[in-house]
C-alpha cells in the first residue's frame, strides 16, 4: 500500500480531505442558518474523526507490534553473538552494534504505545517512525559490514591455525594486539622471505606468532622490544610457554628516552638497548604508541638503518593512520633506497630498503 513520507495511507488522505469539506458544510451552513444540516455535519465530522484516530492507532499498534518483534530479534542475536564469542574471539562491535540498535528500538515501542514523552502526538509518532526506519536501514548496512569483516577474521584464524598446531594456548588477538588478518599477513610474509634477524618494536600476541612462523622456517631468530615492563613481562611469559616449539626468541624491556633524530626531539626505546641488533631482516614497526607524541614511530628507520641489512623489509603498523602516512612519506624521502612495495596488507605497510639499488 502506497504511503507518504511520514507513513500516511491514501485512504488516511481521501478521509481527512472529506473531514475537511464535512467541516466547511457545517460551517456554511451554521452561517446561513441551516442548524440542522450544520448539526448533522458536526455529528459526521465527529464520526468520520473517530474512524480516522481509530484508525491511526490501530496501524500504530500493529507497526508498535512490528518493531517490538523487531527488537526481540535484535536482543535474541545480541544473546547469541554474546554466547557464540565467549570462548576467546571477541566480537564486541557487533554486540554493541546490536545493543544500541535494541535500545532505539524498545525506545520507539515506549512511544507508540504512549509510555513516553509525546507519545499522543500523531506528528511526533510520525516522526519516530521515520527515524526508526532509518535507524534500522543504517543497522543492516553496519551488520553486514561487520559480518564480513568478522568472517573474514574467522578465515585468517582458521589459515593461522592450520598452520601451527601449538601444544599451549595461544594469545588473544583483536583490539591492541594484530587482528587474525594482520598475524596472517606477517606468517605468510615470514615464510615467503625466510629472514634470519627479526626485530619487533612492540611485543605482544604477534611475538608468539612470529616465533612459531621462524620455527617452521627451520632458521631465525626474534628480538622483541615494549616499553612499559609490565606489558614486556606479560610477553616474555607467553614465549616462555611457548620456548619449545618457537624459534629463539627474546623480549627486551626498552624504556622511553629522549632521542633527537633529524633535528626533533622523540620519545622512543633506548637505542643503546638495540645497538647489538645487527642485520635486521625484518623490522616490525609496532609501537612507541600514539599516545606518546605525534609522528612516535618515525625514529625506528632514522635510528635503525645502519642495522638495516640490504633488501630489508619494513614493516608499519596501523599504516591508515593519518601520523602513520606522514612517517611513510618521511621514510622515503630521507632515506635512499627505501620503497614502498606494491601489496595491500589491511592496516600494515610494506616497505623495502635496498640501497643502490636506482630508486
Amino acid at each position: 500500500m502506497f504511503r507518504t513520507a511520514f507513513g500516511v495511507t491514501r485512504r488516511q488522505q481521501a478521509v481527512s480531505s472529506l473531514v475537511a469539506l464535512i467541516s466547511l458544510v457545517a460551517v456554511v451552513a451554521a452561517a446561513f442558518g441551516a442548524w440542522r444540516l450544520a448539526g448533522t455535519a458536526a455529528t459526521a465530522v465527529i464520526g468520520v474523526a473517530a474512524l480516522v484516530t481509530l484508525d491511526v492507532r490501530r496501524r500504530s499498534g500493529e507497526l508498535a507490534r512490528h518493531v517490538k518483534t523487531a527488537a526481540m530479534s535484535s536482543e535474541a542475536l545480541l544473546t547469541r553473538q554474546k554466547y557464540e564469542f565467549s570462548s576467546g574471539v571477541t566480537n564486541a562491535t557487533i554486540i554493541d552494534a546490536v545493543e544500541t540498535s535494541r535500545k532505539e528500538l524498545m525506545s520507539a515501542v515506549e512511544l507508540l504505545s504512549g509510555q513516553a514523552p509525546g507519545g499522543d502526538s500523531l506528528g511526533g509518532t510520525a516522526h519516530a517512525l521515520v527515524e526508526q526506519q532509518r535507524s534500522q536501514e543504517l543497522l543492516g548496512k553496519r551488520l553486514a559490514t561487520l559480518v564480513k569483516t568478522q568472517t573474514r577474521e574467522m578465515e585468517a584464524l582458521l589459515q593461522l591455525y592450520s598452520r601451527v598446531q601449538p601444544t599451549e594456548p595461544m594469545p588473544p588477538s583483536g583490539k591492541w594486539a594484530l587482528n587474525p588478518q594482520g598475524l596472517l599477513n606477517l606468517y605468510a610474509l615470514v615464510q615467503r622471505h625466510r629472514p634470519k634477524v627479526v626485530l619487533e618494536l612492540g611485543s605482544g600476541t604477534s611475538t608468539v606468532w612470529l616465533g612459531h612462523a621462524l620455527a617452521n622456517n627451520g632458521e631465525g631468530r626474534l628480538v622483541s622490544v615494549d616499553h612499559e615492563r609490565e606489558y614486556a613481562e606479560q610477553s616474555a611469559a607467553m614465549v616462555g610457554l611457548h620456548r619449545d616449539e618457537i624459534a629463539p626468541t627474546e623480549v627486551r624491556h626498552a624504556p622511553l628516552v629522549d632521542v633527537t633524530v633529524t633535528g626533533q626531539d622523540f620519545r622512543w626505546y633506548d637505542p643503546h638497548l638495540l645497538a647489538d641488533v645487527q642485520g635486521i631482516d625484518l623490522l616490525i614497526v609496532d609501537g612507541p604508541p600514539e599516545r606518546t607524541g605525534p609522528h612516535a614511530r618515525y625514529p625506528a628507520v632514522p635510528v635503525l638503518r645502519e642495522q638495516l641489512a640490504v633488501g630489508a623489509l619494513v614493516i608499519l603498523d596501523d599504516a591508515g593512520r593519518h601520523d602513520e602516512q606522514q612517517i611513510i612519506e618521511r621514510w622515503i624521502q630521507e632515506t635512499p633506497g627505501l620503497v614502498r612495495e606494491p601489496v595491500s596488507f589491511g592496516r600494515q605497510a610494506v616497505l623495502r630498503y635496498a640501497p643502490g639499488s636506482g630508486h
